[in-house]
């Protein structure tokens, strides 16, 4: 009996494990935010438990986003997302409410501006947040127990782009040759890739400086992305990972400033963010030539208008919601013609038809063990 439970055990081996490992291939091999230092994210809901992260909801599905959110402390940059399986699948930020900022003219304006609503989104509770997410799956496969056949799987990025994210998402292409014209290119630094802003122009108007950021690695293959917002956010002497913050003269660390529209030039203008690794920073791909001087200033003439006290050009808080419908136009817009579907990366080996494979595992576990149990049972009879 021994012997034929040891033989049993060692053919339902390699099915199981192809079972619990479906989960992690669909993982990016990144997954960490930097600056200041690098702050690799917990894979795993247990591991972010062990950390002293603490969930913040209990039920998958919340009228804000889905899978669970958990936080460490006070932290507000890196709120990781975990789905029903407890693997790492998305990351929020809360962004600061009370800065101000400037708008095209500039003039004085409350931040975040209503011009990036969405990505941006208004919580939806007692105390007013605003808060941006993205997903590394599709948003259905988060609350979800088992894999959908309607729905593609493999490590992606979603940037959620409503209340319900599994219809209001913006798919980011895995490639960079697949992105909207309307992405610029940007500038490349070590570790991070090729830099990309959306719509970023002469003519943009400061307050849609869109709060979403992307890098492809040398071989045009996604590598990154970050949080990208106007203003200058106050850091608690506990913040685990500061925000990156910039401002004119250093501007041309990551953006190209010949892109750049007058207003941003304004010498009290501001952009804070954070970086959020995909891929592993240390891979060659990743490398590429900084530059070591700064890049000339455009020979603009800019007449700076001073804020006027008491005239906040500011969105009007009561219209801080959205419809829907009126923004999904815009995200169509965003998107590319050509996006492939968020398929691993062919390069690292992974099988893309984990989906079938995954099912007939399934089976063939479930019919080996309903025959093992049921011969047991013939011979205690």
């Amino acid at each position: 009996m021994d012997l034929t439970m040891s033989s049993v055990f060692l053919l339902l081996l390699p099915i199981w494990t192809a079972l619990v490992s479906a989960g992690v291939d669909d993982m990016w091999d990144g997954l960490n935010i930097k600056f200041g230092k690098h702050r690799p994210l917990p894979k795993r809901k247990e591991d972010a438990e062990k950390e002293n992260y603490k969930r913040q909801n209990d039920i998958c599905r919340t009228d804000n986003y889905h899978g669970f959110l958990y936080r460490l402390e006070d932290d507000s940059k890196l709120l990781p997302i975990y789905d029903l399986n407890g693997y790492l699948s998305g990351i929020q930020a809360i962004i600061p409410s009370d800065m101000k900022g400037y708008n095209s003219f500039n003039e004085s304006i409350e931040l975040p501006p209503h011009e990036i609503m969405p990505p941006v989104l208004v919580g939806k509770s007692d105390i007013q947040t605003y808060t941006i997410t993205a997903y590394f799956k599709h948003p259905q496969l988060l609350c979800s127990p088992t894999y959908l056949s309607n729905v593609p799987t493999g490590k992606g990025l979603y940037i959620q782009t409503g209340y319900d994210p599994i219809k209001h998402h913006e798919q980011i292409p895995l490639e960079a040759k697949n992105l909207s014209s309307l992405w610029k290119k940007a500038l490349c630094l070590t570790t991070m890739g090729t830099h990309y802003f959306y719509n970023v122009s002469r003519d943009m108007q400061c307050e849609r400086l869109y709060p979403v950021f992307l890098m492809y690695d040398s071989e045009g293959q996604l590598a990154a992305f970050g949080w990208s917002f106007q203003g200058e956010p106050y850091e608690g002497p506990n913040s685990i990972v500061s925000w990156y913050q910039i401002r004119p003269e250093t501007f041309y660390f990551i953006f190209d400033v010949n892109q750049l529209p007058p207003c941003m030039l304004n010498p009290n203008f501001r952009v804070f963010g954070v970086h959020i690794w995909l891929q592993n920073h240390n891979k060659t791909n990743m490398r590429c030539n900084p530059p070591s001087t700064p890049a000339p200033q455009p020979r603009t003439t800019v007449t700076y208008k001073e804020p006027h006290s008491g005239s906040g050009a500011g969105p009007n808080e009561d219209k801080l919601g959205f419809e829907q419908s009126d923004k999904d136009q815009i995200v169509k817009n965003r998107r590319s013609d050509n996006i492939q579907p968020p398929l691993s990366n062919k390069k690292s080996g992974t099988n893309s038809a984990v989906p079938n494979s995954l099912n007939k595992c399934l089976f063939l576990f479930v019919f080996v063990l309903r025959t093992i149990l049921s011969q047991f049972s013939v011979q205690n009879v």
